[in-house]
C-alpha cells in the first residue's frame, strides 16, 4: 500500500518538475489499432483461409451439382469447423490485446510502434484484470456479433446484426468522447481507469 501511495506521490510529483505529459489523440490510437489488426490477421490467416475454403468447396459443389447457392448446406462437421476457427481467431485477439496491454511494454505492438502506451492513474503498468476490462469497454459488444456472424445458419447470421451495429455506434460515441476530453481518454479509458500517453 505505501508503495503504490509512493508511486503516485513521484509520478505527480515528475509531471510538475518540468516533465510534460503527452496524451495520444484519437486518430493516433485508431492508426495503432490498424497496424495490431493487420499483425493479428498474419496471425490468424491460416483459420481465416480455412473457413474461406470450407464456404468455397460448399459452393462449387452447388454450382456443379447446379443446386442454388443460396441453399447451400454445411455438414455438421463443416459447421463444427467454422464455429471453432472463428472462436479460436477470437480469443487469439483478446489474447493479443490484453497481454500486450498489461505486459511490461504498456502497449501493443501498434502502439510500440508509434510511440505511445497505457498507463494507470498513478503511471504504472495495468493488471491482467484491467487489461481484461478495457479490452471488453472496447470491443465487448461486438464479440458476439463476430462470433455469430460467421455462422453456417443464416437466422444466426441475422442475429449477428444487432451486435454489430451496437459495436459501431458504441465505437463512434467511444472516439467522440474521447475526442472531446483534454486528456483523450475514451470511454474505455474511463471505465478501466487508464490514460494513453506517449512514451
Amino acid at each position: 500500500m505505501r508503495s503504490g501511495v509512493y508511486k503516485m506521490l513521484k509520478y505527480y510529483e515528475m509531471s510538475k518538475d518540468n516533465i510534460e505529459i503527452r496524451y495520444a489523440g484519437v486518430w493516433y490510437r485508431f492508426l495503432a489499432r490498424i497496424i495490431d489488426n493487420f499483425f493479428i490477421s498474419i496471425v490468424g490467416a491460416p483459420l481465416l483461409v480455412f473457413n474461406v475454403v470450407l464456404n468455397f468447396q460448399n459452393q462449387w459443389d452447388s454450382i456443379i451439382s447446379g443446386a442454388n447457392i443460396e441453399a447451400i448446406h454445411h455438414t455438421t462437421g463443416q459447421s463444427l469447423a467454422i464455429g471453432f476457427s472463428t472462436l479460436f481467431y477470437i480469443l487469439i485477439t483478446v489474447t493479443y490485446y490484453v497481454f500486450f496491454n498489461a505486459s511490461k511494454y504498456q502497449a501493443t505492438p501498434g502502439k510500440m510502434i508509434l510511440g505511445i502506451k497505457i498507463i494507470t492513474p498513478d503511471g504504472g503498468r495495468l493488471s491482467l484484470a484491467q487489461s481484461f476490462i478495457r479490452y471488453l469497454a472496447t470491443d465487448g459488444i461486438g464479440l458476439p456479433g463476430n462470433l455469430l456472424s460467421n455462422s453456417t445458419n443464416q437466422t444466426v447470421n441475422y442475429i449477428s446484426i444487432p451486435f454489430l451495429v451496437l459495436q459501431g455506434f458504441w465505437t463512434i460515441v467511444d472516439a467522440s468522447i474521447g475526442g472531446a476530453d483534454t486528456k483523450k481518454r475514451m470511454l474505455h479509458d474511463r471505465i478501466a481507469k487508464t490514460f494513453v500517453v506517449y512514451r
